[in-house]
């Protein structure tokens, strides 16, 4: 009975040499390569700090990304050795599990509030002097951004979970052929080649449903999978990695910095030849076929009320049994099972949007580096802005599903200990360009992770709406990790650390959800108490000035100083979250007295104003010079996770709910010109 089911197992995963597939991946909606990478950008972190260029080209500008949201990969596709580096987004340093425990790193906010009067006072004087420097002695926070400037380091860093080698004992010598390919309509990458006469196939993708990275290696001849998998792991944890019976490998790694626990688990099915699991190496000689099945998961656990004298508030199951969980059911199911499932739940949101220019132009079927050296020179290639478009929505589909956290700075795929700004969630932007394409590219329910994280915001952003402003509700600061962390930094540069409206920037995009799908339910049990708070802070922190109107001082446009008395970004805000409040209470009938409230502050806010030279102004005074060079800003924004590839801030037009505001802003005088600061952005290019 037992060789039978054996029998039966195995050929779940089969398929014969001779059937390799002759598929055309370059064909419809692909990014591809025509020629290997190397293997020079390998453990980059053994050699970078993380801050500055990262010296691995390769993977910035040559790699296949793949993910399901939680757990994401690079595909290098070397000939000697496929190198793949490996990500778990909950994989974070910092929180209240660092050795200092919840109390230190809850005590980030200065308590500030009383500062306000004298900053305001100074405005009313004309002293902006003194009013920037007040500011920024006060409105900075206690926690430091970089490592090396507080022990133990409790904001944390987005750190990588190391990097996979399947050595094939091939060369290049005698290679043609050869195909690295991006699939956007399958979410699959697929690496081709020909060597000696013999074609060679991997084929990788990572399935939401079935929570596993798939890697399948075939040839059309018989005998010729002869592979060794390695692991090289992230060298910032105490690790372990150790056979897992005679055909995988589990490791188990605990982060030095807070003590996080992350693991993941590889099984390999071969079919001919021979297969074995040897202390940390799984060796495969003469195979068919082999296909490698992995699960990796951290014990994160997210929390919207978390005890804030518990220092482990965010930590939850152990992840050696989590990913034992997920191997065993998948090891239930054939990889085409696997792959059926993996396309049917991408493909149910992916093809949800079919976009045309120009359809009946054709473009040469070149690798995408060189159509886009040839768009540079200004050859037209609608359908390469086609891939554009759609690619931006493929990486939203695989770094954002319900159950994990949003799209961070540079990506899920990041591939470092360390990197730029902490690959954290920047509150100013960054974030918000991450899901402007979300709802009006017909994917709303990827739009739950950015949800969920602004839930886990309330409860620390309440702390920081009282410190700095005495204020209801809450708000958040320019930067946030996976841990609750809303104040502003140790940094007393104000030009791009004070950013008081940030949690209302935020909330505004849970009225964008709701105005897409027009889901009541969702509206009245979990979206409106985030807009009405949010509504809350934006009046409180207003200052009410003796001439009857509001501004928000002090404040700054964002990562571009100085302090002022009300900036034009932060009155946009407001009057966004401000007037979804409103529209929402009339949606669920409720809050009648404190919509009049609102409706009386929208009418006395500031209005905005044309500069000296036609500019709508930035600062409460004209203090623009059109000599100026503009500082770079928003290209920090996180859809660089495309890096070569086309530029993916595809913010879409969007003109749901634009009519309503035009109008109510006609009714009531003020500017007529929609400047909210949500997803009202035409596409980058």
């Amino acid at each position: 009975m037992k060789k039978l089911c054996f029998l039966i197992f195995c050929t779940l995963f089969s398929l014969t040499a001779s059937s390799i597939e002759t598929v055309d991946y370059t064909q419809g909606l692909s990014i591809w390569f025509d020629t290997p990478n190397n293997l020079d950008g390998q453990a980059v972190w053994l050699r970078a700090s993380g801050t500055g260029a990262n010296p691995d080209k390769t993977w910035e500008s040559r790699s296949l990304p793949i993910g399901n949201g939680s757990l994401g990969a690079n595909i290098m596709g070397s000939i000697s050795a496929e190198r793949i580096t490996l990500n778990e987004k909950t994989l974070w340093k910092g929180g209240p599990n660092t050795a200092k425990g919840a109390e230190y790193y809850w005590n980030v906010n200065k308590q500030s509030a009383g500062v306000l009067k004298e900053i305001r006072q100074a405005f009313l004087d004309g002293d902006s002097q003194k009013a920037g420097y007040l500011t920024q002695e006060n409105f900075n926070g206690l926690g430091a951004y970089e490592e090396k400037d507080e022990t133990p380091f409790r904001f944390g860093a987005f750190t990588t979970m190391g990097e996979l080698y399947v050595e094939t004992g091939l060369s290049e010598i005698n290679m043609s052929s050869y195909r690295r390919i991006l699939s956007l309509d399958s979410a699959m990458a697929v690496v081709q080649f020909d060597k000696d006469g013999i074609r060679y196939q991997r084929k990788y993708f990572i399935s939401y449903p079935d929570s596993v990275m798939v890697m399948k290696f075939t040839a059309d001849k018989g005998g010729k999978q002869n592979l060794v998998l390695s692991y090289c792991p992230n060298n910032e944890a105490k690790s372990h990695l150790e056979a897992d019976g005679n055909d995988g490998l589990v490791y188990t790694g605990v982060l030095n910095n807070n003590g996080m626990k992350f693991a993941f688990r590889i099984k390999a099915i071969h079919k001919g030849g021979t297969l074995k699991a040897e202390n940390d190496r799984i060796i495969v000689k003469d195979a068919d076929e082999v296909v490698f099945l992995l699960t990796a998961d951290t014990d994160y656990k997210m929390n919207f009320a978390p005890d804030f004298k518990d220092p482990k508030a965010y930590v939850g199951n152990d992840p050696s049994q989590t990913t034992l969980a997920m191997m065993n059911n998948v090891l239930k199911k054939g990889y085409d099972e696997l792959y059926r499932n993996h396309e049917a739940d991408y493909t149910a949101l992916f093809n949800r949007v079919r976009f045309e220019i120009n359809q009946e132009i054709g473009s040469p079927n070149l690798p995408t580096y060189k159509r886009l050296a040839n768009y540079k020179k200004g050859t037209p290639d609608y359908q390469l802005e086609q891939l554009y478009y759609q690619f931006g929505r493929y990486l939203l589909i695989a770094s954002s599903r319900p159950g994990n956290m949003p799209a961070n700075l540079q990506g899920l795929w990041h591939n470092n200990t360390d990197g730029p700004w902490r690959v954290d969630y920047h509150n100013n932007i960054n974030i918000q360009m991450n899901y402007w394409p979300a709802c009006p590219t017909n994917l709303p329910e990827c739009t739950w992770p950015l949800i969920d994280f602004i839930r886990s915001l309330v409860k620390p952003g309440e702390k920081t709406a009282q410190a700095y402003f005495n204020a209801r509700g809450w708000t958040a600061s320019i930067s946030a990790n996976i841990f609750g962390f809303t104040a502003p930094l140790s940094s007393k540069s104000m030009a791009w650390n004070l950013n008081p409206t940030a949690g209302p920037w935020l909330a505004t995009h849970i009225w964008e959800y709701y105005d897409y799908t027009r889901d009541t339910k969702f509206l009245k049990e979990i979206g409106y108490d985030l807009i009405k708070s949010s509504a809350q802070f934006a009046v409180d922190h207003l200052w009410h000035k003796p001439d009857g109107t509001y501004t928000a001082a002090p404040s700054t446009s964002p990562e571009h100083g100085p302090v002022d008395e009300g900036v034009t970004f932060a009155h946009a805000v407001v009057r966004e979250i401000l007037l979804d409040a409103i529209q929402a209470s009339k949606v669920l009938g409720t809050d009648a007295k404190e919509r009049k409230q609102w409706e009386n502050v929208l009418t006395k806010l500031v209005p905005y104003r044309i500069g000296r030279y036609g500019q709508l102004l930035e600062w409460s005074t004209d203090i623009d010079d059109p000599k100026d060079e503009p500082p770079v800003r928003i290209a920090s924004g996180t859809y660089h996770l495309s890096r070569d590839y086309p530029r993916t801030c595809t913010g879409s037009q969007s003109g749901t709910g634009t009519s309503r505001r035009r109008r109510y802003r006609l009714e009531h005088g003020l500017e007529t010109q929609p400047m909210g600061t949500t997803a009202r952005r035409k596409p980058c290019v």
